[in-house]
């Protein structure tokens, strides 16, 4: 069964990283992809499992990013949900309105193999506003969006015919942006994609290999990796010109400049807060100590998960006094 992290790689990151193993397996060359929309949300798991004695599912749990519990109880009855909030959003709204509906999806796949008796589906709840600052559209705000389902059995992210089914079903998906052979036509169609619509970008997955990765809008990435490539030792490989489009996505979008250094500590900030249940954790604190103990933690645990893509910024004092004078303002957006 695939992981549901996975796709956090970036697409560029791993084409260079690894383009000695590519190169000589070939095995991504005009593999099949199918690509869905990245959305700028927060990731929440739901929890089902089959109840035999009801012959129904039951909702078990609710679970954040960091596997945190939203919400745990056995229950079938919409008005548990009804008074539920996730970083500021009114997900309790949605989840009370459209709990039967979510049944109705996990009995589909209970009728495939009678076998299946737990099932998580994973979702993006869109917050209030995004984390990176791109202008939602206000139909979309406070909706729980599906971006993959596991069962007992098996793992499912959304293609065509999932998408169908679960839009049927009166639930959101994904935005399914289609299927395309990877080669460098496909990366060009992408960006143009990107170039025309306000989004954050794509989850592209191997559907032959089950490897999945994200390809971002380069003013919506904070790393810097494409700057520091050196594409010369890839000679005339079918991989060059693709990772050459890859960097060149990046640098159009993210000129380089003093206000992009503020952009850059705003987003991961912004991400780390709204991207689990950190903020609610952090404003139920009564005590002082306390806070500043959990700000010295998610201060720390910033420069360990983002140092890679930027270390002189992240080890600067100048990020150091941007990070305790800002924080407290970014609770509050």
């Amino acid at each position: 069964m695939s992981t549901t992290r996975e796709s956090d790689n970036s697409l560029l990151q791993y084409l260079y990283s690894n383009y000695d193993k590519i190169l000589k397996n070939k095995n991504l060359e005009n593999n099949k992809l199918s690509v869905t929309e990245k959305m700028d949300g927060s990731q929440m798991k739901m929890s089902f499992i089959w109840n035999d004695k009801w012959n129904k599912p039951m909702l078990t749990g609710l679970y954040s990013r960091n596997g945190t519990q939203l919400f745990k109880k056995d229950t079938t009855n919409p008005k548990d949900l009804s008074n539920l909030t996730y970083n500021k959003a009114d997900i309790g709204t949605y989840l009370s309105k459209n709990l039967n509906n979510f049944f109705e999806l996990i009995k589909q796949f209970r009728e495939v193999d009678q076998e299946n008796v737990t099932f998580d589906i994973y979702t993006e709840v869109m917050l209030l506003r995004s984390p990176l600052n791109i202008p939602y559209n206000e139909d979309i705000k406070n909706k729980i969006y599906i971006f993959q389902i596991n069962t007992t059995k098996d793992s499912y992210r959304i293609n065509d015919k999932l998408s169908d089914k679960i839009i049927k079903l009166g639930l959101d998906p994904v935005p399914f942006v289609g299927y395309f052979d990877f080669n460098l036509d496909c990366i060009n169609k992408l960006d143009e994609i990107m170039k025309i619509n306000i989004i954050e970008g794509f989850i592209i997955e191997f559907i032959d290999i089950k490897f999945c990765f994200k390809l971002k809008a380069g003013k919506y990435d904070s790393s810097k990796c494409a700057t520091k490539i050196d594409i010369d030792p890839l000679k005339d490989s079918y991989i060059k010109p693709i990772i050459q489009k890859l960097i060149d996505i990046y640098k159009f979008n993210n000129i380089q400049d003093k206000s992009n250094d503020q952009k850059s500590m705003d987003q991961i900030i912004m991400k780390e807060i709204t991207h689990s249940d950190w903020s609610e954790k952090y404003n139920n604190m009564k005590h002082k100590i306390q806070k500043e103990n959990m700000l010295t933690s998610l201060y720390n645990m910033i420069l360990l998960k983002y140092s890679k893509d930027d270390y002189e910024l992240l080890n600067s004092k100048k990020f150091k006094r941007y990070f305790y004078k800002t924080v407290e303002s970014h609770l509050s957006n």
